[in-house]
């Protein structure tokens, strides 16, 4: 167990800060988009929660988090948590790794462990009522790599088996960034025995190097029950309400996803009792080597068939840019191996994900498989990410003021 380090991934604080520190230079365009393709041998690998043990290693440039997401569309609660086991966005491991890789002979090499973040969001009815982006530097931590297991601070996430069927739990005792409210939550994700990894080397397997890094989808929508409490410094309530909605899971480990990728598109959505579907699209960090993805179709509770699609090739259209200056497509439409397509049109609000390096907001798809319309206008998550925005100018500057902002007593 080590101190952790003030870290950030979320967009609250900095959309604080912007009042005061408006930019209109660009993020820098995204990448000219090609042909792609990740070539043949590939599938869908199924995976146990053995799999999803900390991954990570002490070697420099490592990184690794799990991330849990639940949504009560009823009573209109959204709460997200991350717990980052070697933050990659964190401004000062960034530097401290590209130092180091400079000149390693005489730089100390950077351990991961000293980068640890919980990042936490709660939104009732698209307006978010709480958020963590910072713990304080006394905060503790453990993740084991021997059972799924991990805590940062009085928060916690384990795996267990309750009669025959892998459950994951997630309780998270917290106070926000400034210290003004509590987070108390404990949340199960059920239906979420089974991950799975796109088989001949994983996510990263079509990049040279990417051998070792991986992302797990546990699955694509576990159901989730639990209890949200949020009270302010003088125990007055501000949210105390039972939660039952439809989850998403994900463990992503390795090299930092940044060296591997200069830039990404994601999305998932859940086609009501069908199935849901994901996309990933990954532009890799070296230029000669082939942008690739696929669409992932995974059957109502049938988790141990997940099917993969090839995404050929992608197109772009609709330019715009985002409140920190990320260029980026709204619309963009991807060709899949074997006939069909799927469409994506990204719709930002008031409770979207905002940076120089990431935007995510609402999607809007249109799928249409092999001449078989799967979805048609159907809402789900998209994003895209700018791995070079963790670099510019303005992110760590507003990083830097997080150092500013005290822990009160």
């Amino acid at each position: 167990m080590k101190p952790s380090r003030t870290g950030t991934c979320a967009s609250e604080f900095l959309a604080l800060l912007v009042l005061c520190t408006i930019s209109c230079e660009g993020g820098g365009a995204p990448d000219i988009r090609g042909p792609a393709g990740p070539g043949g041998g590939f599938g869908v690998e199924v995976l146990g929660p053995d799999a999803d043990v900390s991954m990570r290693t002490d070697d420099p440039g490592q990184h690794e988090w799990w991330n849990f997401f639940v949504k009560d569309s009823k009573r209109g609660i959204g709460v997200s948590t991350i717990f980052l086991n070697g933050n990659m966005f964190d401004v000062d491991y960034q530097l401290a790794w590209k130092a180091y890789r400079q000149d390693a002979a005489s730089l100390p090499a950077p351990f991961p462990g000293d980068y640890v973040l919980l990042q936490l969001n709660v939104l009732k009815d698209d307006r978010k009522v709480f958020t963590s982006i910072r713990v304080p530097r006394e905060t503790t931590w453990e993740f084991d790599n021997e059972r799924p297991y991990g805590r940062i601070g009085d928060s916690w996430f384990e795996a267990v088996e309750e009669d025959g069927e892998i459950v994951w739990r997630v309780h998270i005792d917290s106070p926000d960034m400034f210290n003004w409210l509590r987070l108390e939550a404990d949340l199960e994700f059920r239906d979420a025995s089974t991950a799975f990894t796109i088989a001949g080397g994983g996510f990263f397997g079509p990049i040279p190097g990417g051998s070792g890094s991986d992302i797990h989808f546990f699955v694509a929508r576990p159901i989730v029950i639990g209890h949200v409490r949020i009270t302010d410094r003088l125990g007055r309530v501000r949210l105390d309400e039972p939660i039952t909605g439809t989850g998403h899971c994900d463990h992503v480990f390795g090299r930092f996803y940044s060296d591997l990728v200069r830039s990404y598109y994601f999305g998932r959505w859940e086609q009501s009792a069908q199935e849901d579907l994901v996309y990933f699209y990954h532009f890799p960090r070296q230029l000669d080597v082939p942008a690739y993805g696929w669409l992932i179709r995974i059957p109502e509770r049938n988790w141990a068939r997940p099917r993969a699609y090839a995404i050929t090739s992608l197109f772009e259209d609709s330019p715009a840019r985002g409140s920190f200056g990320l260029d980026y497509y709204a619309r963009i439409e991807m060709q899949l191996e074997g006939g069909g397509s799927v469409r994506t049109f990204m719709e930002r609000t008031a409770a979207s994900e905002d940076w120089p390096f990431q935007i995510t907001g609402i999607g809007h798809f249109d799928v249409d498989i092999a001449g078989e319309t799967r979805a048609c206008g159907a809402i789900g998550l998209a994003e895209y990410g700018y791995f070079d925005g963790l670099t510019s100018p303005l992110f760590q500057f507003l990083f830097s003021l997080l150092e500013l902002v005290p822990w009160l007593p």
